[in-house]
């Protein structure tokens, strides 16, 4: 029923590697957030658009993590000598 699922996955995983910003990534990650509990609403759980989505959220938000971590973590491993 659902055919542009694959397609649709595949494409929102290419935008969200090619993202690299956190804000950026926290608007995407959010916006997936919206449209996965909308859908889950009209859906059943076991749809494979629902499916879809859940893990792409999941992943945009490890991005979004890892966007936001790392970069801090490096600025404190920077160590300054007098």
């Amino acid at each position: 029923m659902f055919f542009f699922v694959r397609p649709l996955r595949v494409r929102l995983e290419q935008v969200l590697v090619s993202q690299h910003e956190p804000v950026i990534l926290y608007k995407l990650t959010n916006l997936l957030k919206f449209y996965e509990t909308t859908i889950k609403q009209l859906l059943p759980n076991e749809c494979q658009l629902v499916l879809v989505l859940d893990e792409v959220s999941h992943l945009s938000s490890k991005m979004f993590l890892n966007a936001y971590v790392i970069p801090k973590e490096k600025k404190l491993s920077i160590k300054i000598f007098f």
